[in-house]
């Protein structure tokens, strides 16, 4: 018996030396990528993070001697904003000051005593309700004339915080192109932006607790039915320059307001006091 016979295999194939590549034609290659990677909150801290790569690669085909070029720029960037959350506190859970808020202007839900005096009991609990102000602008402009390759760089802007947001500075910053510079089309539409611009209002919590203490004074004068001392509140904000309007009464003005400092709260508080009218119970 014979062993079955096959076919005889093929030669390997002869390796061939490698090629040195072919002449390459003149390259030139830009790439700018930015990108926010994220922007949450952590605990304690709003952390904003960023990366940056920017390159220029020219080559040329060797047998001309052309130098072959190559510029890069890779930036990591993180931002830690911290707020003013104390530990061990819930996200969030200082938002009694805005329930306090609500108490002072009587909004839905907070429009009796009770509610009123939660609110406030609240107000302190030590959960966040913002964070540092912070405006950052990062520019950098550079840029090789070779070939028409030219003008390269990166613009990074960056605002975190309730303050900060709303200033006039950030909106220009923002309406800013690549260069830095706002252009003829954009520069009417930001000015009128700005001129219309209220402002921002700074809500202290001294006038959100001072506003909620004075609510509260009245809720309970208005809960027992005595018309005669509910009637001074209105007396007491009209001196302090609130008007009855649109609805509503010169009192309910005077606690809707977000700006009303220390000097419209005394001045409310003092003539209440003058009409003899007890602030605490």
């Amino acid at each position: 018996m014979t062993a079955p016979s096959h076919p005889p295999l093929p030669p390997l194939p002869r390796s061939t030396p490698a090629r040195r590549p072919g002449p390459l034609p003149l390259l030139g290659l830009l790439a700018a990528a930015a990108w926010l990677a994220g922007c949450s909150i952590d605990k304690h801290t709003v952390i904003a993070s960023t990366g940056t790569n920017l390159g220029i690669d020219v080559a040329a085909d060797a047998s001309t001697q052309t130098p072959r070029i190559k510029l890069g720029y890779n930036r990591g960037e993180l931002a830690l904003v911290p707020s003013n959350r104390s530990a061990n506190k819930e996200p969030g859970s200082r938002l009694a000051a805005a329930l306090c808020e609500k108490c002072a202007r009587g909004d839905a839900g907070c429009t009796t005593l009770e509610k009123c005096k939660a609110a406030r009991q609240n107000t302190r609990d030590g959960g966040a309700t913002d964070t540092a102000e912070v405006l950052m602008e990062i520019r950098m402009q550079g840029g090789i004339l070779f070939n028409g390759i030219q003008d390269a760089g990166l613009y990074q802007r960056l605002a975190v915080g309730k303050t900060a947001v709303q200033q006039p500075g950030a909106a220009l910053m923002f309406a800013r192109d690549k260069k830095g510079e706002i252009s003829s089309n954009a520069a009417p539409a930001v000015k009128a932006a700005v001129q219309a611009s209220p402002g921002v209002v700074q809500t202290t919590t001294a006038s959100i607790l001072g506003r909620a203490e004075l609510r509260e004074a009245f809720l309970r004068y208005r809960e027992a039915g005595d018309a005669a001392t509910t009637a001074k509140f209105e007396t007491a904000a009209q001196s302090a320059g609130y008007k009855a309007e649109g609805g509503r009464t010169a009192f309910q003005a005077f606690v809707s307001d977000a700006r009303a400092g220390p000097d419209k709260i005394d001045l409310v508080r003092k003539s209440l006091e003058a009409q003899g009218v007890k602030l605490t119970p």
